[in-house]
């Protein structure tokens, strides 16, 4: 209890810590871009067969690794879901019947193949076919957005399979960024000009993954996405800021978002809304504010310490 009481920040510090690394294994669960589905729903989104307990708007891509995959479509965003291929199968026998029965979008290929014993890789190859088929029937362009779509698809898969990427860059930046905090500004030893530089620094550091093309949709009707605890970390700036300037935009393209490829795309979307990003020259001139005021109360702190001192020890002698 002595060392608790003589070592308060360390203790502080230790709490910190612990609170970020596993806000960071929760998020990176919950954030996951290929989370578990369900069989039922993955026949609904091949055969609108109505297996599952809601009706969704989805469709399907072809397998990956043994995995079954299915898209629920939204305004702003495609959510993937995966399904063992081996729970897909479970269900053949009655997908068969139903969508033989009642599937409206069956084509004769997948006719035939329903009626034999086709696998669940060449039901989806066969599905798939028949809805850039009807799409090419309606007009080239959405044909053309539906081969576009399978394209980024693969692009999106890449990206999936390094999803663990994201939890370690995530961790590395964000526990050196809470430690460049905790470590100049909680150490009494440290020079005010080093608790000001610090404290200052440490605002329009937290946006550098962003202005560098990490995460680009948190600030957007699609967010927060892209990574796992970093873009939550993002949305309560929402808005704070004067707008992109001429300069900022500058700023943003001579980077070249050299961190966009890590990034986790949100899919195709129908619409999107509120581009409230931070600029960078906002979050300089925050930064310069905070180190600032840090850097005042770090050198008032002993003076305004000695004045509380004096007046509780007039208040003791007057009792």
């Amino acid at each position: 209890m002595q060392w608790l009481r003589r070592h308060p920040r360390a203790i502080l510090a230790t709490l910190l810590f612990l609170s970020l690394n596993g806000a960071l294994a929760f998020f990176s669960g919950i954030m996951h871009p290929l989370p578990k589905g369900s069989a039922e729903e993955f026949w609904d989104a091949m055969y609108r067969i109505k297996l599952g307990k809601r009706e969704v708007f989805a469709s399907v891509y072809p397998p990956r690794d043994g995995t079954c995959v299915y898209a629920l479509r939204g305004f702003h965003g495609e959510s993937l879901y995966r399904v063992r291929l081996a729970d897909a199968e479970r269900l053949l026998p009655e997908v068969r019947r139903r969508a033989l029965a009642e599937g409206s979008t069956v084509s004769p290929k997948e006719r035939q193949l329903l009626e034999g014993n086709a696998s669940v890789d060449q039901l989806v190859t066969a599905r798939i076919a028949a809805d850039v088929e009807e799409d090419s029937a309606q007009s080239p362009q959405m044909a053309g957005y539906r081969l576009q779509t399978l394209n980024d698809f693969e692009v999106r898969w890449g990206r999936i399979r390094r999803y663990w990427l994201n939890i370690v860059f995530e961790a590395v930046f964000l526990n050196a960024w809470l430690g460049l905090i905790v470590l100049a500004v909680a150490r009494p030893s440290d020079s005010t000009w080093r608790k000001a530089i610090s404290a200052g620094a440490a605002f329009p550091l937290l946006f550098l993954p962003y202005f560098l093309g990490y995460c680009p949709w948190s600030f957007t009707s699609a967010g927060p996405t892209g990574g796992a605890l970093y873009p939550w970390m993002l949305v309560p700036f929402y808005g704070c800021s004067w707008g992109m300037t001429s300069l900022d935009d500058w700023i943003l393209r001579s980077s070249g978002f050299p961190l966009e490829p890590l990034s986790q795309p949100p899919g195709p979307m129908m619409s999107y809304s509120g581009m409230g990003g931070i600029a960078p020259t906002f979050a300089v001139v925050v930064g310069v504010l905070l180190g600032g005021g840090v850097g005042m109360l770090a050198r008032c702190g002993p003076q305004l310490r000695a004045w509380i001192g004096s007046l509780r020890r007039r208040g003791a002698a007057t009792t």
